[in-house]
């Protein structure tokens, strides 16, 4: 061997050393950062089981990954977990571990997390738990962490929601996102892929997803400047139900501004049959079905507080049937049509209207139709149902 390989064969070796000792030289220094960086800015307690460092599969960034992540809450949300993470991975530079804070994040993963958000009767929500800047300081100079991602992973979560004054709550089982893109821009596209295998949702009351599965696939087009997003390809799919969307969705000062269309790129009524649970819940594979429907809609206007931004949302079904496998007979001849609209500004404009409603429940004519106004003044209701039944038939 030439004294030039050998030369190149220590330095190589001193290197591959170097990146394994680091770790652990620089292993307490960094776990001490992030409880002191978080006693400062959080009024909530962060605890954290275990801290590793690499820099081999990672160089020249260093890849810090946080074992067993707890963070509870304070005051009213005193014995409550705000969130449980296995493994927190992010991706810092090098330089910046050395030569202290900011450190600017690239990458972050996130492995088996549980989030739990509420939302108490006064209003109260269980994640407002930074503490405001301290006067005279900016809350760039104040952030220990400079956000520059351009890869966000989460595998396997979960998240609840409970929100006692909207009577809404849903949970998300078996959550997976990929993120990229490149967030530390003014102007970037993003490309996400999220797919959630089990979510349920009830509002007021009245369950309207149970064992649902959800696949949304979208390139948006980001303004960082001013926070809007415009929507390119993508396709939201709830069970077997697709919708794309087009248009804007912005985050001003206050409130939200939208101006997005959606409708179903596909006609086939079994889609639309997939988003009622008991249905969707009973071998829905097996369902034998046919017929088509259109499905549309529009939001567009403010929404801040209690005032709301216009919409209009329309259902049309025609000529549907249905039949379970085994069953001597189907639900036929179902036809719909469905509007719900308002101009905007108070929900008490809203609209629903159900001009034609119509099935056969095994030869057994059911018809009618449904009008609701004035939902949060003085209620207005106008409905008739026809039906012909022998429940010996059914």
């Amino acid at each position: 061997m030439n004294k030039a390989a050998k030369i190149l064969g220590a330095f190589l070796l001193v290197i591959f050393i170097l990146l394994m000792v680091f770790p652990l030289a620089f292993k307490g220094k960094v776990k001490s950062m992030i409880i002191k960086e978080a006693n400062k800015g959080l009024n909530a307690n962060l605890a954290v089981g275990n801290v590793n460092l690499s820099l081999i599969r990672s160089f020249p960034a260093v890849l810090v990954s946080l074992q067993q992540l707890i963070i509870t809450g304070a005051g009213s949300f005193e014995q409550d977990t705000l969130i449980k993470i296995k493994t927190l991975s992010v991706s810092t530079g090098l330089m910046d571990l050395l030569n202290g804070n900011p450190y600017i994040i690239k990458k972050i993963r996130i492995d088996n997390a549980d989030l739990r958000l509420k939302v108490l009767a006064d209003g109260q929500e269980n994640w407002d738990i930074i503490k405001p800047a301290e006067d005279g300081v900016s809350a760039e100079e104040s952030e220990p962490f400079l956000l520059k991602l351009k890869s966000l992973v989460i595998n396997d979560s979960r998240m609840v929601y409970d929100d006692k004054p909207n009577v809404t709550f849903f949970v998300l089982e078996e959550m997976n996102h990929n993120l990229s893109g490149d967030l530390g821009a003014d102007f970037t596209s993003l490309i996400t892929n999220t797919r959630i295998s089990n979510a349920m949702f009830i509002y007021d009351g009245i369950e309207y997803l149970q064992d649902a599965v959800i696949d949304w696939k979208a390139n948006l087009d980001i303004d960082l400047v001013k926070y809007i997003f415009t929507f390119r390809d993508n396709k939201l799919v709830i069970n077997d139900f697709p919708i794309v969307f087009n248009g804007t969705f912005g985050m001003p000062e206050e409130g939200y501004d939208l101006d997005l269309t959606f409708s179903t790129p596909d006609n086939q009524f079994k889609q639309l049959l997939s988003l009622v649970p008991a249905v969707y819940a009973r071998d829905f594979s097996s369902v034998e079905t046919d017929g088509k429907i259109s499905f549309n809609g529009m939001v567009k206007g403010k929404y801040i507080d209690e005032q709301y931004p216009a919409f209009d949302i329309n259902l049309l079904v025609e000529n549907a049937w249905f039949r379970y496998p085994g069953l001597p007979a189907a639900v036929d001849g179902i036809n719909i049509g469905a509007k719900i609209e308002s101009p905007g500004g108070d929900l008490d404009k809203l609209v629903v209207d159900v001009k034609n409603l119509a099935m056969k429940l095994a030869g057994n004519p059911v018809s009618g139709r449904i009008y609701l106004k004035n939902l949060m003044t003085d209620p207005y209701l106008d409905t008739r149902i026809l039906a012909d039944l022998n429940l010996a038939d059914i």
